[in-house]
């Protein structure tokens, strides 16, 4: 039994822990549910050992544990999978995987034991060989360790050269490797895609049948219904309701039956219940307000679009009104098309234009000559800068937020203003008392949970730090997000939208990745209408998702990516999960409409 007794932990004003009491059994699997910031993932790294409780006491098998560093935890039995990347991103995958465990030559610690599991031995080669590692023993016990988890990858390659999701599975296997019989996994699915997630959940069945403790936290409600026979709920730090599943819920996939534990009324483990334990509301499905307007003009245009990173001849567009999805497994390109775009990555052929203007057209178009009608795009490859992109009213939210999307030593108003400066200032002055108005407003309207806009980012929860850098994008629409306009309304404006949006700066076209990677059903409701209330207002969105409901619920048309590659098209009437996922394995092929 591991116990949680008046658990407190509180970071500089933020609480995030008050006196949480909580018992989990062993070798079962117990879900972690509540909105960003409740004290999910603070939860699960106390026990991990990276956090130190203020007040309270842990307990495993009825032994006070009281960990000072993850090193504790780990010899204790206790790993973690965490919900931000930590890796050493300049190390090899197999280095990652070694680290702590490096076998050595000639024998000593690290020289025996299995693939990234128990070390150790005496020594038993010549001294003097002792001090060198073992590549092709680190490479072999990588490879045994990726092979459990169904994933092969270039073992040699470094850590952060791969995809989110691919990282994502590397630390799932560098958890399995510690040979813990306690696994804590935060938000373990958040970058993969239905199929990846699949196996992940196969692979935790069969750890809950060999003995081991799995405590499973989530935004996604369909895993506690797959994987979890009990789960807590927390909202604003406190444990506010434990359930049950019964055993005839775990063998029949319809029955939702479940009991609240210790209060003896039955009460169904179904969704809406979580939901209204978590935000104290139930969730009401609506049609995205976009949908009800035919698409107006067509806002970016690819065109033969090639880059070095892993795009092949990408053609699309996407008009005024639209939230267009890419869907693909790991590694079909989506990320590098959406960096390509945005000029993050070089690209060596093809055009990208938004509204009518090609991005880097006026500045090379001397160079071009004839070239443009080349069957390859123009002749200076469409290399533009993102301030160029910026400059012509695309933005982006890119994929991972911590590396890509935030400066996480500058506080969230700060962050909040970056992609904009020239909106705050005047003259050289920064007009901050402005600044902080819109930033405290789009807090308020996104459910930002932080003290206040000066609170640094670094300090707020995954699903925050995400609503900060959507915050940054969706304060540059012409008005603000969620009003809906008819068809007449933007037949009237959208001249005027045209011009106005790159003279003010503000984003005409957004690209989104992965835009509610480890955030809360609640603020992925909010997130999801203030999408479509940016596409109520004429503007274009272009939105990668490893999330297949979310595409199917937002998306006007969906594009499958395989290999860099566009291989199918559906639109939102045609398309269905099984579809989809036939085209993404290459099971088969839709040709564009």
């Amino acid at each position: 039994m591991i116990t949680f007794r008046g658990v407190r932990k509180q970071f500089g004003g933020v609480v995030a822990l008050q006196h949480v009491t909580l018992e989990i059994a062993r070798g079962a699997c117990h879900g972690l549910l509540g909105e960003n910031g409740a004290g999910k993932s603070t939860l699960g790294k106390v026990l991990a050992g990276i956090h130190r409780p203020d007040a309270g006491t842990l307990e495993i098998d009825g032994k006070p544990r009281l960990f000072v560093q993850p090193a504790d935890a780990l010899a204790a039995g206790v790993g973690m999978v965490h919900q931000e990347l930590s890796f050493c991103p300049d190390l090899s995958v197999s280095e990652n995987l070694a680290l702590g465990r490096w076998p050595r030559r000639g024998g000593g610690p690290g020289a025996a034991g299995a693939a990234g599991g128990a070390v150790g031995g005496a020594p038993s080669g010549p001294r003097w060989l002792r001090p060198f590692i073992d590549r092709r023993e680190q490479h072999r016990r990588a490879r045994a360790l990726l092979a459990r988890i169904g994933v092969e990858l270039d073992v040699s390659q470094p850590v952060g050269a791969l995809p989110v999701a691919a990282e994502q599975l590397v630390q799932v296997a560098a958890a399995l490797g510690t040979g813990a019989d306690i696994l804590v996994f935060d938000e373990a699915t958040s970058a993969l895609t239905e199929a990846e997630a699949e196996r992940l959940y196969a692979l935790v069945e069969e750890l809950r049948a060999d003995g081991l403790t799995v405590i499973w936290i989530t935004h996604r409600l369909h895993e506690v219904q797959r994987l979890c026979d009990r789960a807590t709920v927390l909202r604003d730090g406190r444990a506010v309701a434990t359930l049950e599943r019964v055993e005839a819920a775990r063998s029949d996939a319809a029955s939702t039956d479940a009991v609240v534990v210790g209060s003896g009324v039955a009460s169904p483990f179904d969704a809406d219940e979580l939901v209204k334990h978590m935000i104290g509301r139930s969730l009401v499905e609506t049609t995205p307000p976009h949908l009800g307007s035919e698409p107006g003009p067509v806002r970016l245009s690819i065109e033969g679009l090639s880059s070095a990173a892993g795009c092949h001849d990408v053609s699309l567009q996407v008009q005024a009104g639209e939230i267009v999805g890419l869907a693909g497994l790991v590694g079909a390109g989506r990320s590098e098309l959406l960096r390509a775009v945005f000029g993050l990555d070089r690209v060596s052929a093809g055009r990208v234009s938004v509204d009518g203007r090609e991005l880097g057209g006026e500045r090379d178009a001397g160079s071009r000559g004839s070239a443009d009608s080349g069957a390859g795009g123009s002749a200076h490859g469409g290399r533009w800068s993102a301030q160029d992109a910026m400059a012509a009213g695309l933005g982006l939210v890119p994929e991972d937020r911590k590396r890509q999307g935030l400066v996480l030593g500058l506080s969230g108003r700060e962050n909040f203003s970056l992609a904009d400066l020239r909106r705050w200032r005047r003259g050289p002055f920064l007009l901050r008392g402005r600044e902080r108005r819109a930033a405290q407003e789009a807090y308020q309207r996104l459910g930002v949970r932080a003290p206040s806009v000066e609170t640094p980012v670094a300090a707020l929860s995954g699903g925050n730090q995400q609503k900060v850098v959507l915050a940054r994008w969706l304060a540059r629409a012409p008005r603000r997000a969620g009003s809906v306009q008819t068809a007449a309304d933007r037949a009237r404006t959208e001249g005027a939208r045209t011009e106005g949006a790159r003279a003010d700066g503000q984003a005409s076209v957004l690209l989104v990745d992965e835009p509610t990677r480890g955030v809360d059903v609640g603020a992925k409701e909010s997130i999801h209408a203030l999408l479509s209330g940016r596409a109520a207002e004429g503007a274009a969105v272009l939105m990668a998702s490893s999330d297949m409901p979310e595409l199917l619920h937002l998306c006007t048309r969906i594009i499958v990516l395989r290999e860099g590659r566009v291989v199918g098209e559906r639109t939102r009437r045609d398309a269905d999960e099984d579809s989809l996922m036939r085209m993404m394995a290459g099971l088969s092929t839709a040709p564009a409409p």
